[in-house]
């Protein structure tokens, strides 16, 4: 899907989840596969003020490294890919894969041991499975002994540790909540609403001022499930925190309740129709993708648009001068109830164990994970760094930040802890049936048919 929409984390965000992917390519250059070291060589090692350490290579190895995030990420992974050919004489040939096509890709790259030397994803289960194919767990490198790994947040690696191994870092936490255009709140004197019942009035008076309260994007499957994953968080993860697992346990692939026996299903599913309904959207939301609506935001066509914070950059591009975007919590709480902010940390790169040039990809691995390259990409994601000592300045991420403060931050819910390592067959539920829901073309309870129907498919198998 286009945004990595949520799994993960303790503190604080940034999703999801999460994330943006496109089919743009970028490359790395380089001309031979030899990894003599500066061991071998003589070559002292490659030291500097960022704390980045490693071999330089004099034969100047290529490393491929598969991808779908160059689009989201330019500047970043540029700057990663110019460092490890100055600093370690290291050439990265990048492989910019669409989303959509990754795990057929990834899978078709593993059946025919073609597998790069470093390839992106977006989590590894602990039941061993990875961009909907099951793996072995000797598919990809321990790569807890890399040094910039010591900088990085426990529980983060802790979340993400198989069999007390390490194999991929998540970077950036991310979190879903309301994009606002704060000129139009300014000009209204409207303040951001702390609960349910708050942010229902707040949209009906935007339409008694004649102000249209949310953009739409359901023309993308993935923003389709934005409102539900932060509904499910509310109303189940959070409540109920033993019902995600009944629902289905990736670890046993086993499930002790069906989704058509969830009490919640109709607040959970049925709450993004409920407001197209009141007519809370702009015009035709199911033909409207992120993009467009970003820019409906930005340019006060709309007050707000629910997504991840990852969208922040797109619309403060199109917003006229002295006009801020900001960011808060979508509050489905009642008073005095929590509020759930769901939070995702998933997603990094891992290393073929069986890589011709493992010393040179760990070294580049470890770069990348440096404060330096850090840094850059969160500025790239708009994000919260899970390396510890990487500090944004950032006014947009500092808000972000206290409004997750004050919430309760929420892992893995609807698409992490149940849907993720059943893609296989429940993809085409999440994906398209999401659509239909929003659009007011199937009810919940036919959608937790159909899911059920799909993930009786998978746990026959």
């Amino acid at each position: 899907m286009k945004k990595k929409i949520l799994s993960l984390l303790l503190s604080v965000a940034v999703i999801a989840a999460a994330t943006a992917c496109s089919a743009n390519e970028g490359e790395g250059s380089g001309t031979d596969n030899s990894t003599e070291s500066a061991a071998d060589s003589g070559v002292e090692n490659a030291n500097d003020d960022t704390g980045t350490v490693g071999e330089y290579y004099e034969d100047g190895p290529t490393i491929s490294v598969m991808t779908w995030a160059y689009a989201d990420r330019t500047a970043s992974i540029d700057k990663w890919i110019e460092g490890c050919r100055e600093k370690f004489n290291i050439n990265i040939d990048l492989q910019n894969v669409p989303t959509d096509n990754y795990p057929a890709i990834l899978k078709t790259k593993m059946a025919s041991d073609d597998l790069p030397d470093i390839v992106n994803v977006h989590m590894i289960t602990e039941s061993f499975e990875c961009e909907n194919v099951t793996i072995d767990e000797n598919t990809f490198l321990d790569i807890s002994e890399l040094e910039n790994i010591a900088d990085y947040s426990e529980s983060i690696l802790e979340s993400v540790t198989r069999n007390g191994k390490i194999y991929y870092v998540p970077e950036s936490q991310n979190t879903l909540g309301v994009l606002y255009n704060k000129k139009v709140f300014e000009e209204h004197g409207y303040t951001i609403p702390t609960n349910k019942t708050e942010y229902v009035a707040l949209m009906e008076q935007m339409k008694a001022d004649g102000v249209t309260p949310l953009a739409g994007s359901f023309g993308e499957s993935w923003s389709a499930q934005i409102i539900p994953f932060i509904a499910y968080d509310q109303y189940v993860t959070l409540p109920h925190p033993d019902i995600p697992q009944k629902l289905y346990d990736s670890a046993t692939n086993k499930r002790e309740m069906k989704w058509t026996e969830l009490e919640q299903a109709e607040q959970v599913l049925g709450l993004a129709n409920e407001w197209v309904e009141a007519g809370y959207f702009t015009a035709e939301p199911l033909g409207s993708d992120a993009t467009v609506a970003c820019q409906m935001l930005a340019t006060g066509q709309a007050a707000m648009f629910i997504t991840g914070n990852w969208e922040y950059s797109v619309a403060q591009s199109s917003a006229p001068e002295g006009t801020q975007i900001g960011m808060f919590a979508l509050p489905l709480n009642e008073e005095g109830e929590e509020m759930a902010v769901p939070v995702q940390a998933d997603g990094g790169l891992c290393i073929n164990s069986k890589s011709d040039n493992l010393e040179a990809a760990k070294t580049a691995l470890n770069y990348y994970l440096s404060v330096e390259i850090q840094e850059a990409t969160m500025k790239d994601m708009n994000g919260l760094s899970t390396n510890t000592k990487v500090v944004s300045t950032d006014a947009f991420v500092q808000e972000m930040a206290d409004f997750i403060a004050k919430g309760t931050p929420v892992t893995g819910g609807l698409y992490g802890n149940n849907n993720r390592s059943l893609s296989r067959n429940t993809s085409f539920v999440i994906d398209v049936e999401m659509q239909s829901l929003a659009g007011g073309l199937e009810t919940p309870q036919e959608f937790c048919e159909k899911l059920d129907a799909a993930m009786e498919e998978v746990l026959e198998k």
